[in-house]
């Protein structure tokens, strides 16, 4: 039985796209929970005044997609405190 070489090397490239394209969704979906998991950790280790009052610091942490990377190889996410603080 002859195998064609050309058609072999077509499936092993049509398999390797798949395995990145799948490998590139978890990355960015492990980036995303993990950005959004600091964000909730840094919440609720953030100082509070004394008496339980104010907490904006606390409140005002936040994370979004970094916008100056660019491609579809970079996932990542910056993990923020919102102004006024």
């Amino acid at each position: 039985m002859a195998i064609n070489i050309d058609k072999m090397s077509i499936e092993i490239m049509r398999n390797l796209e798949i395995y990145l394209s799948n490998t590139q969704e978890d990355v960015k979906r492990a980036v995303e929970e993990t950005s959004k998991e600091t964000v909730q950790e840094l919440r609720n280790t953030s100082p509070v005044r004394k008496g339980g009052k104010g907490g904006e610091y606390a409140k005002s942490w936040a994370c979004k997609r970094d916008r100056n990377t660019r491609g579809k190889w970079y996932n990542s996410m910056i993990v923020y405190n919102k102004a006024p603080t």
